[in-house]
C-alpha cells in the first residue's frame, strides 16, 4: 500500500498496528476498523483492501459494516464531526433547544 496516513505512516502500517493490537480475528473487525478510521480520519479503499486481506473478510462485508456504523466513514470528514440525536427521548430531553443553539 503506497498511501500515507496523517502522520506519514503507510496505510498498511496503520492497519497492521490495529491488527496487532486487537488480533487477526474476524471477531475484532469492528474494533480494527474503528481504530483505522480514527487514525486515518476515514477508511480509504487501500485500508479496506488491507483489512480484507489480513482478516480474510470480503470487502462487501467491510462496506456493510462501515455503512452501518455512524462512527465509521469511507469518505474523508472534517476534523470535528457533530452528530445530533433526533429521537423522541432526545427531543423530550431538550433536543430542540440544543438544535436551535447549534444552528
Amino acid at each position: 500500500m503506497a498511501g500515507n496516513d496523517k502522520d506519514g505512516k503507510t496505510i498498511s502500517n496503520t492497519v497492521q498496528a490495529a491488527v496487532d493490537r486487537f488480533g487477526a480475528s474476524q471477531d475484532e473487525l469492528i474494533p480494527i476498523m474503528n481504530e483505522v478510521n480514527r487514525e486515518l480520519g476515514f477508511l480509504p479503499s487501500e485500508a479496506l483492501d488491507e483489512i480484507s486481506h489480513q482478516l480474510r473478510v470480503p470487502r462487501s462485508r467491510l462496506f456493510s459494516v462501515a455503512s452501518f456504523y455512524a462512527m465509521l466513514s469511507t469518505k474523508p470528514r472534517g476534523k470535528h464531526v457533530i452528530q445530533f440525536c433526533e429521537s423522541a427521548p432526545c427531543h423530550v430531553a431538550g433536543g430542540r433547544e440544543v438544535w436551535q443553539a447549534v444552528k
